[in-house]
């Protein structure tokens, strides 16, 4: 579920959503489930196992 911010124009999605939106398109491609924060921890580790600057990593999440 989304819902509009008090303090911007824009929408707001809360965690639980973005995790379902994503588990459904995993599901549709047959890939295995992941949450959206595991997602990024993944990206992290092979951002730095392909030795990419730590600032940058850490500028880039």
């Amino acid at each position: 579920m989304y819902f509009f911010s008090p303090f911007t124009k824009y929408k707001v999605v809360n965690n639980n959503y973005a995790n379902d939106v994503l588990r459904q398109f995993l599901a549709q491609l047959n890939i295995e489930p992941i949450t959206i924060h595991g997602l990024r921890h993944t990206h992290a580790s092979i951002l730095l196992y392909e030795g990419v600057n730590v600032s940058y990593v850490s500028s880039r999440l």
